[in-house]
């Protein structure tokens, strides 16, 4: 755990009271300010690195950017991600399928032969229906097993984030589809 950034507290004035206070807070939570060079264009010690002090000592670089009146602060932090999980999956795929294959397989399918389901009741139907839609994707595009690792998601990639991200995807496949009337008429019809 790191507390960093521009506390407007002179950690550089021992007599200040706000400099007291704020060490001794830091102090007793057991984390430790590990910038001592000046921070400010005008001198002072105003940005700050802390760390818990049971950790290994973070050494921390202090440049003048000049980009700000605050100086620019570096330091590396031994960080690192779990492993992505591994898992397997099962997929089939769709875009591989033929519309003109899928029509045929079913007219050629026992849901398209009365005979075979006119004394069905309801629960025998919806069975039907399922062994039938299953047999005939299974012989056009066969399901396949495939490992795959997950990424995990980073905290700040919330629900929001993944529903701006979903419709900004929807409006780029909708750029790249031809502008042309006929092409206009066939999506809103």
């Amino acid at each position: 755990m790191y507390i960093v950034g521009d506390l407007n507290v002179r950690l550089d004035r021992d007599d200040d009271i706000n400099t007291k206070q704020l060490l001794e807070l830091l102090y007793v939570y057991g984390f430790t300010v590990q910038v001592s060079d000046p921070t400010h264009a005008l001198g002072g010690l105003l940005d700050v690195v802390s760390k818990r002090r049971d950790d290994a000592p973070l050494p921390v670089t202090v440049y003048k950017a000049g980009l700000s009146d605050h100086h620019l602060l570096l330091w590396s932090a031994p960080i690192s991600r779990p492993p992505s999980p591994v898992v397997s999956v099962v997929r089939r795929l769709w875009h591989q399928l033929s519309i003109d294959e899928l029509q045929e397989a079913l007219a050629e399918s026992r849901l398209c032969q009365r005979d075979h389901w006119a004394n069905f009741n309801a629960d025998q139907l919806a069975e039907l229906y399922d062994s039938e839609i299953t047999s005939v994707v299974d012989r056009l595009i066969p399901a396949k097993t495939v490992t795959i690792r997950r990424r995990l998601s980073d905290p700040w990639f919330d629900g929001e984030c993944r529903q701006f991200k979903r419709e900004v995807r929807r409006l780029e496949r909708s750029s790249r589809r031809p502008k042309t009337p006929e092409a206009t008429a066939s999506r809103h019809s």
